[in-house]
C-alpha cells in the first residue's frame, strides 16, 4: 500500500485523467476493506486477509476500469503473502473510513447544489429611488448570500485539506493490502477538490456581482443626493440677489448705523463682530427663513453681500470635497468592481451601459460642479464691482463736496484735487478701459457705453439644468451698471469740476508769471542805466586827462558795453512787448474763467507804465552815451593812427641812414641792385599809408562834435598834421634814392657794353701783335672794330651829363648832409674814363696797325699759312691780352713810370686788369670778372666793400653772391657782344672768315642757364677763342 501512494504521489496529475465515475466501486472497495479491518487477530495470517478480491469488484467497473501501473503493484502485492495488522492501526484505517464518507456525503452534496446565472436578475437604477429598490428586489441574491456560500465551500475545503495533510500521510505507512481502498479515497478527494475549485469560481463570478450591485446601488443613491444638494445651493445660496434682504435685516439688528445711509461705510458694520459671527448669523437667518427673491432695484448691503459670499465659498468647498470623494471612492469602486467581472467572463452588455451612465453622470456632476464654481466666482466679482463703485461714487461725492466748500481754493489744494481726480479717473479706467477716458472727456458721452473690463466683469453661469439663470445673470448685470452708471457720472461731475478750478487757478498763475517778467524788466533796466552813468564818468574822465597814449586804450570796452547796453535795451523793449501783449491776453483768460477784472488790477499794480518810463528814460541816456563812444571812437583810431605813422618813419628813417651809409659803387654788382630795389620796394610800402593821417584827421575834425571832447580832439589832429608832413618829406627821399638806383643801373649798362667792346678791341690788338706778316688781312677787321668804338665813345660822352646829372634832395635838416655829392662826380669820372679807355684802344690799333702795315714790304712773302685759327688761339695763355697790354703800356715813352694809373687808362686798360695779370693765374673766372668789372676809384671800391660787408643789408639765400653775380654778367655780356656782332653785317669776307671759326668752338648754352645757374654752382667764363 505505501508503493501505491508512493505512485500516486508520482501520479497525482495522471489521475484526474482516470475518471471519477467510480460511484458504487469504491464504496463496494471501502466496505470491504472495513470487512477485513474488523476480521479477528487470529485470522490475520490467512493470505486472501486484507486483500479485496476480485469477485468482490463490480463487473461494469473490472470491464470499464483502465489497466494501470498502480493495479498492477496492487496485484503483485496481492500475491504476496498478507500482514497482520495491529490495534493502533485498525483505529486510524476506521477513521479513514469516516473520513472517506464524508468527503463522499460533500461530493453528493456539491452535485446536488443548482447552480444560480450571475447575471440573472438585473435592472438599470437610473430613474431615482425607486429605480434603485426595485434593481434591489429583482436580483436573485445578496452579498451577504454569497459569503455564506463561500464560507461553506470554504469549510469543506479545509476538512478536504485536514484529511489529505493528515489521514492520507498515515495511511501510507499501512499494510499493501488496502492500497486499494487508499486510491478510491484519493479518488474521491480529488473529485471533491475539483468541485470545491469549480464552485469557488462560480462563488467568484457571484461575489463580484453583488459587489458592483452594492457599489451601483451606493453610487447612484449618493449621485442623487448630491444632485439635490446642488440644486437647492443653487436655488437657495448661489444667486447673488437672492437673500440680500435677509442678511441685511439680520445686520442691522446688531449694528448701530443704517445700511442704506450713504454715509455709513460698509466695513463698519463688521467692526462689532467677527467674520465667523457674520457667517454664523448668516448661515442662520438663511436657515430660518423661508427663500425669497431681492429685485435688483433694491438697495444692496456690501457687507452683507460679502458675509453671503464667505458663506457660498464653504459650501461650493464642501460640495467640491463631496462630488470628488463619490467620484473617487463610489463610482471608482464600481469602476473596479466591473473590471473585475469582466476579467472572470463575459459581461453583457446591459451591464456595460450602466456603468458607462454612471461615469457619464460623473462628468455631469463636475460640469454642475464647475456651474457652482462660476456662480461663486460670479458673487465674488460682483461684490467686488460693487465695492470699487461705491468707493469711487462716495470718493467723487465728497470731492465735489471740498470743492463747494472751498471758496479760493490755493495751488496746493488745487494740486491735490487733481491728484484726488487723477486717482478717479484710474480707478474707473481700470474698471471700463478706454471708454472710461471717452465718457470723463466727452460730456455728451452716453454711460450705456461704459462697460465692465472682462478681467473685472462677473461670469455670466449657464447650464442647461438651470434654464432661469439666464434672467438672474440679467438682472445682476443690470443692477451693476446702474451702480457703475452712477459712479461715473458723479466722477465726471467731479472731474469736471476741478478742472475748471485748475483753469481757473492755472490762469491766475500764469497772470502772476506774467507780471514777474515786467517787474524784472524794470530793475533790469535799472541796472543798465547804472552802467551807462559809469561809462560816462569813464569818457568824463579820459576828456580831463592831457596824456593821449594811454587813456583812450578803453575805448573798445566802452564800445563793447555801449553796444551791450544797446542789444540789452532792444532786447528788453521786446520781451517788455511780448510780456504786455502775453499779460494781456491772460488777463481776458482770467476773465472768462470767473475772476475779477478789478482785483486783477489791484494785482498787477501798475507794473507796464512802470516798465514804459523806464525804457523811455533808458533811451536817452543810451543816446547820449553812445554819440560820446563814437567820438572817443574816432579819437582813439587818430591816436592809433598816429602811433603806427610814428613807428612807421622811425623805421623808414632808420633805413634811409642805413643806405646813405651804403652807397652803391660803379659798377654796382646785379646781387647790390637788386637788393637795393627791394629795400626801396619794402620801403614805398611802408609809406604808402600816408593818407591814413589825413583821413584820421578828418574823421576827428567831423565826428568829434561834444564840447568834453575838444581838447583831446585838437590835440590828435595837431599831431597827424604834423605827420602827414613828415610822410610826405619821406617819400620825396625815397624818390631820390630811386633816382640814384636807376643811375647806377644806366651806368652798370654801359660799363657792360664798354667791358665788350674793350674785349673785342683787345683780342683784335692781340692779332695784330701775333700776325704782323699778314698785317693786310686784319684791315676790314681794323676798320670795323675802330668804327665800333668811335661810334660807342661817342654816344657815352653824349650821355654823360644825362647819367651823372644829380637828382634834387629834399631841403630838410636832417636830410641835407646824409649823401655827399661824390656819387655824382665818380658817375661822371668813370663814364670819362671808359671813354678815354675805349679811345685810347681805338688809338693804339689804329697805330699797331699802320706800323705793321709799314715795315712789311710789298714784295715780301708772308708768314707761313695757318690751316687752323683755333690752334693758334688755344696756344694763347689766358691773360695773353692782359699782358701784351702791359708791354704796350711799358713801350709808350709818354707816361711816366711813377704814375702809372693815368698810363694805363690812355692806354685803354683798367687797373684791376694790370692787378690781374701781376695776381697769380689761380684765380678763379668769377674773381676776375669781378675785378675786371670794378671802378677805377678806390673811393668807390672802398664805398662797395662797406655794401659787401653791412649785415643790415644781407638778402635772401636764393639770391647768388656777388661773384656769380659777376659770372652771370660778363655771360650777359658776351650774349650782347655775340648779338652785336652778328647784326653788324660785315661785308668783308676776311672777316666773316675769321669770326666763323670763333663761332664754332664756343660751347653750346642752353636757354635755362641762368635757371641752372641759380640751382647748381656758379658757372664758369665762356673761353674766348680766336
Amino acid at each position: 500500500m505505501a508503493v501505491a501512494l508512493q505512485r500516486y504521489h508520482h501520479h497525482q496529475q495522471a489521475s484526474d485523467v482516470m475518471g471519477y465515475a467510480m460511484g458504487e466501486e469504491s464504496m463496494y472497495a471501502q466496505d470491504q476493506a472495513l470487512a477485513q479491518a474488523s476480521a479477528p487477530a487470529s485470522t490475520a495470517g490467512d493470505e486472501n486477509t486484507g486483500a479485496m478480491p476480485d469477485s468482490s469488484i463490480p463487473l461494469g467497473y473490472r470491464q470499464n476500469a483502465p489497466k494501470t501501473d498502480q493495479q498492477d503493484a496492487a496485484a503483485e502485492h496481492a500475491k504476496q503473502p498478507a500482514q497482520q495488522l495491529t490495534s493502533e492501526e485498525v483505529i486510524e484505517l476506521t477513521a479513514f473510513a469516516r473520513g472517506k464518507a464524508k468527503i463522499e456525503e460533500q461530493i453528493a452534496l456539491l452535485e446536488e447544489i443548482k447552480e444560480i446565472d450571475a447575471f440573472e436578475g438585473f435592472e438599470s437604477m437610473e430613474g431615482g429611488s425607486a429605480a434603485i429598490a426595485k434593481a434591489e428586489e429583482v436580483c436573485p441574491y445578496t452579498r451577504e448570500d454569497v459569503e455564506q456560500w463561500q464560507q461553506a465551500r470554504e469549510a469543506m475545503e479545509r476538512d478536504a485539506d485536514a484529511f489529505q495533510a493528515h489521514d492520507m500521510s498515515k495511511l501510507r505507512s499501512l499494510a499493501t493490502n488496502l492500497v486499494e481502498l487508499a486510491l478510491k479515497t484519493l479518488y474521491s478527494l480529488d473529485k471533491l477538490l475539483i468541485l470545491l475549485r469549480s464552485r469557488q469560481s462560480y462563488l467568484d463570478v457571484l461575489a463580484v456581482r453583488a459587489e458592483w450591485e452594492q457599489r451601483r446601488s451606493i453610487s447612484w443613491a449618493q449621485y442623487y443626493a448630491l444632485q439635490r444638494e446642488v440644486h437647492e445651493l443653487v436655488r437657495t445660496k448661489a444667486q447673488w440677489l437672492g437673500h440680500a434682504e435677509v442678511a441685511e435685516h439680520t445686520f442691522r439688528e446688531g449694528s448701530q448705523g443704517s445700511i442704506n445711509d450713504p454715509s455709513t461705510d460698509d466695513t463698519s458694520l463688521l467692526a462689532s463682530s467677527s467674520s465667523t459671527d457674520v457667517i454664523k448669523k448668516t448661515s442662520s437667518a438663511l436657515t430660518g427663513h423661508s427663500p425669497q427673491k431681492t429685485s435688483s432695484k433694491a438697495k444692496r448691503s456690501l457687507t452683507a453681500s460679502l458675509a453671503l459670499g464667505e458663506v457660498l465659498q464653504l459650501e461650493i468647498a464642501k460640495m467640491r470635497s463631496k462630488i470628488a470623494l463619490w467620484s473617487d471612492t463610489a463610482v471608482a469602486a464600481a469602476g473596479r468592481a466591473m473590471d473585475a467581472i469582466i476579467d472572470h467572463c463575459q459581461v453583457p452588455d446591459a451591464l456595460l451601459d450602466e456603468q458607462d451612465r454612471l461615469e457619464n453622470f460623473v462628468e455631469e456632476m463636475k460640469q454642475k460642479l464647475n456651474f457652482l464654481l462660476a456662480l461663486g466666482e460670479q458673487w465674488r466679482r460682483s461684490d467686488h464691482l460693487l465695492g470699487k463703485l461705491r468707493e469711487l461714487n462716495r470718493n467723487a461725492r465728497m470731492l465735489v463736496m471740498s470743492m463747494e466748500e472751498a471758496e479760493t481754493p490755493d495751488m496746493q489744494q488745487v494740486h491735490l484735487m487733481e491728484q484726488k481726480c487723477a486717482t478717479l479717473r484710474e480707478a474707473l479706467v481700470a474698471i471700463c478701459g478706454d471708454n472710461a477716458t471717452k465718457f470723463l472727456d466727452d460730456s455728451t458721452q452716453s454711460s450705456r457705453t461704459l462697460t465692465f473690463l472682462p478681467s473685472l466683469a462677473p461670469p455670466l453661469a449657464l447650464h442647461p439644468s438651470f434654464p432661469t439663470q439666464r434672467e438672474a445673470n440679467d438682472e445682476v448685470m443690470q443692477f451693476l451698471q446702474r451702480e457703475l452708471t452712477a459712479a461715473a457720472k458723479k466722477t465726471r461731475q467731479a472731474c469736471r469740476d476741478v478742472q475748471q478750478c485748475a483753469e481757473a487757478q492755472r490762469a491766475l498763475d500764469v497772470f502772476d508769471a506774467r507780471i514777474a517778467p515786467l517787474r524784472a524788466l524794470t530793475a533790469r533796466c535799472e541796472a543798465v542805466r547804472t552802467r551807462i552813468a559809469a561809462l560816462q564818468m569813464s569818457l568824463s574822465e579820459a576828456a580831463a586827462t592831457a596824456d593821449l597814449s594811454d587813456v583812450w586804450k578803453d575805448v573798445p570796452g566802452w564800445q563793447h558795453d555801449v553796444v551791450s547796453c544797446q542789444s540789452q535795451v532792444t532786447e528788453m523793449r521786446t520781451a517788455g512787448a511780448k510780456a504786455v501783449q502775453e499779460l494781456s491776453s491772460q488777463r481776458a483768460l482770467c476773465v472768462e474763467c470767473g475772476l475779477s477784472s478789478t482785483w486783477l488790477a489791484k494785482r498787477e499794480d501798475g507794473c507796464e507804465r512802470e516798465l514804459e518810463t523806464a525804457l523811455q528814460k533808458l533811451d536817452a541816456e543810451l543816446r547820449d552815451v553812445s554819440s560820446l563812444c563814437v567820438q572817443a571812437a574816432a579819437i582813439d583810431s587818430g591816436v592809433s593812427v598816429s602811433r603806427e605813422i610814428s613807428e612807421t618813419l622811425g623805421t623808414v628813417c632808420d633805413r634811409f641812414d642805413h643806405l646813405a651809409h651804403q652807397p652803391l659803387d660803379l659798377p654796382a654788382s646785379s646781387q647790390a641792385m637788386s637788393l637795393r630795389s627791394r629795400l626801396l620796394h619794402e620801403l614805398q610800402q611802408e609809406l604808402d599809408t600816408g593818407n591814413r593821417a589825413r583821413n584820421a584827421r578828418l574823421r576827428v575834425q567831423t565826428e568829434v562834435i561834444s564840447s568834453q571832447l575838444e581838447a583831446p580832439a585838437h590835440a590828435v589832429t595837431t599831431r597827424l598834421q604834423t605827420l602827414d608832413d613828415a610822410l610826405k618829406q619821406a617819400s620825396q627821399r625815397l624818390r631820390w634814392e630811386e633816382a640814384r638806383l636807376r643811375q647806377a643801373s644806366q651806368v652798370g649798362e654801359l660799363n657792360d657794353k664798354a667791358e665788350e667792346r674793350q674785349q673785342e678791341a683787345i683780342q683784335v690788338l692781340a692779332r695784330l701783335e701775333i700776325g704782323a706778316p699778314e698785317a693786310h688781312s686784319y684791315s676790314a677787321d681794323v676798320d670795323c672794330i675802330c668804327l665800333d668804338l668811335a661810334s660807342f665813345v661817342s654816344g657815352i660822352a653824349s650821355k654823360t651829363d644825362i647819367v651823372g646829372k644829380a637828382p634834387a634832395l629834399p631841403a630838410v635838416a636832417n636830410h641835407a648832409n646824409v649823401v655827399p655829392p661824390d656819387p655824382d662826380y665818380l658817375a661822371r669820372r668813370f663814364l670819362n674814363d671808359i671813354c678815354a679807355k675805349l679811345t685810347a684802344l681805338r688809338v693804339r690799333i689804329m697805330e699797331k696797325h699802320a706800323a705793321m702795315s709799314a715795315v712789311t714790304p710789298e714784295g715780301t712773302a708772308p708768314p707761313p699759312h695757318r690751316t687752323d685759327a683755333r690752334d693758334t688761339s688755344s696756344s694763347i695763355p689766358p691773360d695773353a691780352s692782359v699782358v701784351r697790354g702791359d708791354q704796350l703800356a711799358n713801350e709808350k715813352p709818354s707816361i711816366a713810370a711813377g704814375n702809372r694809373l693815368p698810363a694805363l687808362v690812355d692806354k685803354g686798360l683798367s687797373p684791376l686788369r694790370v692787378s690781374a695779370s701781376n695776381t697769380p693765374s689761380k684765380l678763379s673766372s668769377s674773381t676776375r670778372a669781378a675785378k675786371s668789372a670794378a671802378p677805377e676809384s678806390e673811393k668807390v671800391a672802398a664805398l662797395l666793400d662797406n655794401l659787401h660787408r653791412d649785415p643790415r643789408l644781407a638778402v635772401k639765400s636764393d639770391i647768388p653772391s656777388i661773384e656769380d653775380a659777376a659770372e652771370a654778367d660778363h655771360y650777359k655780356a658776351w650774349q650782347a657782344s655775340v648779338s652785336q656782332l652778328s647784326s653788324r653785317k660785315r661785308s668783308s669776307s676776311a672777316v666773316k672768315q675769321r669770326f666763323s671759326g670763333t663761332n664754332q668752338h664756343r660751347p653750346s648754352r642752353p636757354m635755362n642757364m641762368l635757371r641752372r645757374w641759380k640751382r647748381c654752382a656758379p658757372l664758369t667764363r665762356p673761353p674766348r677763342t680766336l
